[in-house]
């Protein structure tokens, strides 16, 4: 069932290079259309973002100790800011209009301050607001209506900035996974030895950092033989399971069972080998094209049968 989306992701896998250039053409064509939004449209914005970061804030208690954080205060102040010119304008009778662009400028910084962490890697408070107004800046922009864009295409003009992120953050993705591939063949485990202890590396980061999803991770740790065949490979492949295998096929074979006990075990250590090597090609390939979501997946029960079976076949090899 999975054989055919994988195949189409292969062969329509994209380098980080690659969809780099594709976030910055969708970018251009977000600028190109010049959509700009209406001043009632930005003091909604304005009035939504003070309200949600002052709901996330510090307690409201007068005096220094209940002002907003820092990154609240400056996205608060610069939205201020940019309504007070666009009002003035429509109040000198001018055209008045917010370019959709410096909205998504502020959002970009946004993010920055929500990437701030203290000394022991926690995300700051000023972080968490930050996060806040990005949030109410997206939902803003993703519910643009008509009347809120007297300038410009709307709709192409969220369409292309959707896509423009979906590539730079896939893009990123993919630079990370690109790396660890590199930095695998650098082992003297070798590659797929490599690859394992990178795609952990990057698990435990992604604990704090929340860069791939749920079904990407499941797809890494495919990588690292976290799966019912996986594990039973390794089973039979590491040092103790090429320990078993050969002492099992040395007391019922002798000398030749106990090399054949071997073989088998040095099979399984190549086979693993081959399916991390192999598995990461997968994983870089579903993730840059996101086709995870419409993977087929095994029925747990199906992963159970699997794993009881390639064990007995582990055993039965060693004996």
């Amino acid at each position: 069932m999975q054989r055919g989306p994988i195949k189409k992701a292969l062969s329509a896998a994209k380098t980080a290079a690659d969809q780099r250039a594709g976030s910055r053409a969708a970018y251009s064509a977000f600028e190109g259309a010049d959509a700009q939004i209406s001043p009632e449209a930005m003091d909604r914005l304005r009035s939504a973002v003070a309200q949600r970061i002052d709901d996330a804030g510090a307690p409201k208690i007068p005096g220094p100790l209940g002002k907003s954080p820092k990154a609240g205060r400056q996205i608060n102040q610069t939205l201020a800011a940019m309504n007070d010119e666009v009002q003035a304008a429509a109040a000198a009778g001018q055209g008045p209009a917010v370019p959709l662009k410096a909205l998504e400028d502020v959002r970009k910084q946004a993010g920055k301050l929500g990437r701030e962490v203290d000394n022991i890697g926690r995300p700051t408070q000023g972080a968490f607001t930050a996060k806040q107004a990005v949030d109410e800046i997206d939902q803003f922009i993703d519910g643009l209506q008509t009347a809120d864009v007297p300038v410009g295409d709307a709709n192409a003009a969220t369409a292309a900035l959707k896509k423009a992120r979906e590539l730079w953050r896939s893009s990123m993705k993919t630079q990370m996974l690109e790396n660890a591939s590199d930095e695998a063949d650098n082992y003297l485990s070798g590659t797929a030895g490599g690859l394992r202890n990178q795609v952990k590396s990057l698990l435990r980061r992604n604990k704090k950092t929340k860069m791939f999803s749920p079904k990407e991770e499941e797809a890494l740790r495919r990588v690292i033989g976290n799966t019912a065949l996986g594990r039973s490979v390794r089973l039979l492949g590491d040092g103790l399971g090429a320990k078993m295998a050969t002492l099992g096929g040395g007391a019922t074979g002798g000398i030749a069972g106990a090399a054949i006990g071997r073989g088998a075990s040095e099979l399984a250590s190549n086979i693993g080998d081959s399916m991390a090597e192999r598995n990461m090609e997968i994983a870089k390939a579903l993730i840059s094209q996101g086709a995870l979501q419409s993977l087929p997946e095994m029925p747990t029960a199906t992963r159970d049968l699997i794993e009881q079976l390639t064990r007995r076949a582990g055993v039965a090899l060693s004996q």
